[in-house]
């Protein structure tokens, strides 16, 4: 059930959909209770209205790229939302080079400890679910290591882009990755049925003949800074199109690298329905006396 939300909620709800990809970080329910049932269940995300928000502080680094905002900002979402770094403020967007380059020189700095985990996203794009910092890690501890000890997580989606990298992420994948990261979760190949929309996007990034979660995508990386340090690098020196790129890596290099086909640390709604009703998500409102 969806609740009516007032206020500035309304306005994020309006914007949830108008965006063509986003990612939902960190669902709080999935990490409550990580049975089938839950996981296969339509996400609640707890919000808050405008002006009651408050924002902590993770010893985690969460970094992104947005040359059109300061320094640090709040992601929207659930909360205490959750404060995030932004290497892009002051910068001129000039493609998604920018976001790599920025990255890879937040990454090379002499302070970055090479085993310490941060996390990288998309900025304008990318909402947050209302999971803590213990549980985030505790889940992609559980994705690395169900995906044979790969160090770095990566987010997934339904559609494949760019269509020249479909083949390679349509395979049985090294050694059953996937299945082993699903079963881990007791989920099953077909999770996602019935949330998606495959006629919305037949083109840039189409579903699979099967449909299933099983395609890179770029809007989330999570992993030890010197592992995420030569992702990017391949990304720049190879050119062309970073997810596309970032896919060629991973599949590459499945000892380090592995998707979140489960969708627990990041959720991507490319091709899920887009109806508040059938869709896989549902805002409810923190602040029970402003709803009606």
């Amino acid at each position: 059930m969806v609740v009516a939300i007032r206020g500035g909620v309304l306005l994020l709800t309006v914007t949830l959909w108008a965006i063509e990809v986003i990612h939902v970080m960190c669902v709080q329910q999935h990490f409550a209770d990580w049975s089938h049932e839950a996981l296969n269940a339509r996400l609640s995300i707890p919000l808050s209205a405008a002006g009651n928000s408050t924002t902590v502080q993770w010893s985690l680094p969460v970094v992104t790229v947005e040359t059109s905002r300061q320094g640090r900002f709040a992601l929207p979402g659930a909360q205490p939302q959750v404060a995030v770094l932004n290497v892009g403020a002051g910068r001129t967007w000039e493609g998604p080079v920018t976001k790599n380059e920025l990255f890879l020189r937040w990454l090379q700095e002499p302070v970055r400890d090479p085993d310490g985990l941060a996390v990288l996203i998309d900025g304008g794009d990318l909402i947050y679910g209302g999971c803590g910092e213990a549980a985030l890690l505790r889940a992609y501890h559980a994705i690395a290591n169900a995906g044979g000890g790969a160090k770095v997580v990566v987010s997934a989606e339904m559609g494949g882009y760019p269509k020249n990298m479909r083949s390679v992420q349509e395979g049985p994948g090294p050694s059953g990755q996937m299945d082993k990261v699903l079963a881990a979760f007791g989920l099953r190949r077909d999770w996602t049925t019935p949330y998606v929309d495959c006629s919305r996007d037949i083109d840039a990034g189409p579903c699979s003949n099967h449909r299933v979660y099983r395609y890179l995508n770029y809007g989330f990386l999570m992993g030890p800074v010197g592992e995420l340090r030569k992702l990017v690098s391949f990304v720049l020196a190879q050119g062309g199109t970073d997810q596309g790129q970032a896919a060629r890596y991973c599949f590459n290099h499945s000892e380090v690298c592995t998707l979140d086909y489960g969708g627990l640390l990041s959720l991507s709604l490319h091709n899920f329905k887009r109806s508040m009703d059938e869709g896989p998500l549902a805002l409810r409102s923190m602040d029970r006396h402003r709803d009606s």
